[in-house]
């Protein structure tokens, strides 16, 4: 049989199990080798700031790991926690954090860090970190406010470019505004909301939450 990236057998279609929620994987007959593609869930917008205020800054995304060989045993049940969406900053407030994925004890992806909140005299929330860097990924953290305006969250290339996941970050708000939610796709990241400049401030948006997907 044989191999293309990481070991991953190409001479025949996988099988595969999809999770988008929590759950268990009982490993099949004869199954001594499993791939994993896990990808945690994205950082919650900052909020803006409530007086003459800066604009918070967008979430980052939950890292994504590529499919990773994991040794198992037939008829093993491997726990699947998928990782939840950080949640919205609310006005002078930061985003929320996104949760770790993990299949059982053999891998873990990390959460996106949540957006910062904007401060007074239009100082901008910092944009959310991403936990690490990760082999063929990019745009992992959220960027930050931009005056009144809220940042975007961070969208992922190796979802798009491998595996057809369609990763993208919210967008930011503008002055006075609340960010949108439109962020799509696993982890991703949720925008910054608007500082206040003539009307009130407005809060952040979530992200989204995470997957893990095994092929054998």
């Amino acid at each position: 049989m044989r191999s293309g990236f990481n070991g991953f057998p190409i001479d025949k279609p996988p099988r595969r199990a999809v999770f988008t929620e929590s759950g268990d994987f009982a490993v099949p007959e004869n199954v001594h080798i499993v791939y994993v593609i896990a990808i945690a869930g994205g950082g919650g917008g900052g909020g803006g700031y409530s007086s003459n205020g800066g604009g918070g800054g967008g979430g980052a995304s939950g890292q994504c790991k590529l499919p990773f060989p994991v040794r198992v045993t037939p008829g093993e049940l491997v726990p699947i926690k998928i990782g939840a969406a950080g949640a919205a900053g609310g006005v002078n407030a930061a985003g929320g954090t996104g949760e770790v994925t993990t299949f059982g004890s053999y891998l873990s992806a990390a959460g996106g860090g949540g957006g910062g909140a904007g401060g007074a005299s239009i100082a901008v929330g910092a944009g959310g970190s991403s936990p690490e860097t990760v082999f063929l990924a990019s745009t992992y953290n959220g960027s930050s406010g931009s005056g009144y305006s809220g940042g975007a969250g961070a969208s992922s290339s190796l979802g798009e470019d491998m595996f057809g996941f369609n990763v993208t970050g919210g967008s930011g708000a503008g002055p006075d505004a609340a960010a949108p939610d439109n962020a799509s796709g696993y982890g991703a990241a949720g925008g910054g909301g608007g500082g206040a400049n003539n009307a009130g401030a407005g809060g952040g948006a979530p992200g989204r939450a995470g997957y893990l997907e095994v092929f054998w």
